[in-house]
């Protein structure tokens, strides 16, 4: 969706910190595997969504949390809030240790499909039940190759992700 994102720091800077405020507005378009709780195939929402997120780097590696929301404008009591936060520690060039977390808390759960399930398709995440939060934490090494300037594109509107990378 179209959004606005103002930096704290100036542009020169962004490689090395930022500290960012974004916030968004339009519409968004959902198509679903088979009918939901609310009896949709598929459906599109206006909705906007603001940010704030900060990363700094440095030589023994970066720091970066965020926080962001998102809200269904035709139904305001559908809306997500989302808290995560990162440290990558630089062990030698190219190779980092990644420690990741994220916290969220949802309430425009409509992808939910319509029925009853059994424990298997549960368990095995075919299917997913309706909850009031999600969260999710890695820890993971990470290899970058290749020159210093490929992840300096344009840092706006995201962190500039990764070469190449492995996780575990």
């Amino acid at each position: 969706m179209p959004a606005v994102e103002y930096d704290l720091f100036p542009y020169k800077e962004s490689t090395r910190r930022q500290l960012i405020v974004r916030c968004g507005a339009g519409v968004r378009s959902f198509k679903y595997d088979s009918t939901t709780i609310v009896g949709k195939l598929s459906e599109t929402r206006p909705a906007h969504e603001r940010t704030v997120a900060s990363e700094a780097r440095q030589k023994w590696g970066s720091l970066n949390i965020g926080v962001g929301g998102t809200q269904l404008l035709d139904d305001l009591g559908k809306s997500r809030l989302n808290v995560n936060g990162g440290v990558s520690w630089r062990i030698v060039r190219g190779l980092e240790f990644n420690v990741f977390g994220s916290y969220e808390v949802a309430r425009d759960q409509l992808n939910i499909p319509r029925g009853e399930f059994d424990d298997e398709n549960i368990l095995i995440r075919l299917r997913q039940l309706r909850s009031g939060f999600n969260y999710f934490t890695s820890v993971g090494l990470s290899y970058t190759f290749g020159s210093i300037f490929n992840n300096v594109v344009n840092p706006r509107f995201g962190r500039g992700e990764r070469n190449f990378s492995f996780r575990f």
